[in-house]
């Protein structure tokens, strides 16, 4: 628990680097006036951003087979993204993000959460690849197997 904290204050304290608000326009769709803040245009902006994830392929270790198994669209969740936006053709492009998710199980009869951290890049018309790390909460189950590797596809707001 100890070290989720400090990745969060870390994460924190990265926010603050940038010149420009994060929050700004966080539910607005992101558009060209971006990149021209007052008297300069700046070529690239890292923004704040709502994200929702949805796993193709979670690579977890099971005790009873005493081997890695792969899950097919064993998660779907929702979070927040650490965005860098791009002009391109007067057009602003995420090229790039670093993401933090609250995951949800996609089988009816599993009742616990996962927090995953994500790096995604390549949006193509709206959707990113993504890949990174996942903790499942789920009491009675060894740390082993509640950590996992996860690969899927998200769609940054």
């Amino acid at each position: 628990m100890k070290k989720i904290i400090f990745i969060i204050a870390l994460v924190a304290l990265t926010v603050g680097v940038s010149a420009q608000s994060p929050f700004r326009g966080f539910l607005k769709p992101v558009t060209s006036d971006l990149f021209n803040t007052g008297d300069k245009a700046v070529s690239s902006q890292f923004l704040l951003r709502p994200t929702v994830n949805v796993s193709s392929n979670l690579l977890k270790w099971d005790n009873t087979l005493k081997k890695v198994v792969n899950l097919s669209f064993a998660r779907v969740g929702m979070g927040l993204s650490y965005a860098h936006y791009i002009e391109v053709d007067g057009v602003p492009y995420n090229n790039f993000s670093i993401n933090g998710l609250l995951l949800l199980p996609t089988g009816t009869e599993i009742t616990y959460f996962s927090l995953g951290a994500t790096f995604s890049a390549l949006d193509i018309y709206g959707f990113s690849i993504s890949a990174g790390p996942l903790y499942d909460f789920n009491k009675g189950h060894p740390f082993v197997e509640n950590i996992g590797l996860m690969t899927g596809v998200q769609i940054t707001f």
